[in-house]
Formats: structure tokens, C-alpha cells, sequence
């Protein structure tokens, strides 16, 4: 099993001397119980690092109930600490997870594909 990988640095951007920076980390491969310890540990260093964080879930190619859970619990993380974290692009995978258990991905999600 791969673990997710980050593409890009980050942060990706300082918007301007006074404000918070941002970053974009893409998730890639599968966002499962095999690999959400260490996808955790990777998102919360990358939350340490700006205010706002875009989580782009595109090429996500399986997710499972670990991987949602760890969505929910990464967000309430960052709201704990005042930062925000937007989850866009939600894959095929993570919207087809979402839904069997119920969870509108539009519920987490900023932008989910259409079914």
C-alpha cells in the first residue's frame, strides 16, 4: 500500500506581508485505513505551517471510513486552532465513501464532482 504523497511545496503562497499565508496540498493514491496514520501526521504538519489550508482530494484513488474520518477530525483540528482547512475536488472515491455512509460530501467538501 503507498502512502499519500504531497505535490508542490508548501506553503504554495504568502498573499502579502501582513496577512496569513495559504497553501494547496493534493493528496494522491489511497486515503484508507492502511495509509491514514501516516496521511494524518503529514496534514498536521502541513496545518502547523499556514492558516489556511486547500486540501485538493482529485487523485485520491480509494478511500474508506479511516480516510473520511480523518477528513472530519483534521478539520475540527484546524477550527480548534483557529486556522481553516477547505477540502475541494473530492475524487470518485471519496465521494462514493461519503455517500455509503450517508455523509453528503458537499457536507465537507467546497467542490465535489457530480454524480
Amino acid at each position: 500500500m503507498s502512502t499519500p504523497s504531497v505535490l508542490g511545496s508548501l506553503p504554495t503562497e504568502q498573499r502579502s506581508a501582513s496577512s496569513s499565508t495559504s497553501g494547496v496540498w493534493r493528496v494522491e493514491g489511497p486515503l484508507t485505513v492502511y495509509t491514514v496514520a501516516d496521511a494524518r501526521g503529514l496534514l498536521l504538519e502541513q496545518l502547523r505551517m499556514v492558516r489556511e489550508l486547500e486540501l485538493n482530494l482529485a487523485a485520491v484513488l480509494a478511500c474508506d471510513c479511516a480516510g473520511l474520518q480523518m477528513l472530519c477530525a483534521a478539520h475540527k483540528s484546524a477550527r480548534q486552532a483557529g486556522k481553516v482547512l477547505r477540502v475541494v475536488n473530492c475524487s470518485p472515491a471519496v465521494v462514493s465513501a461519503a455517500l455509503e455512509i450517508g455523509l453528503a460530501p458537499e457536507e465537507f467538501a467546497a467542490s465535489s464532482p457530480t454524480l
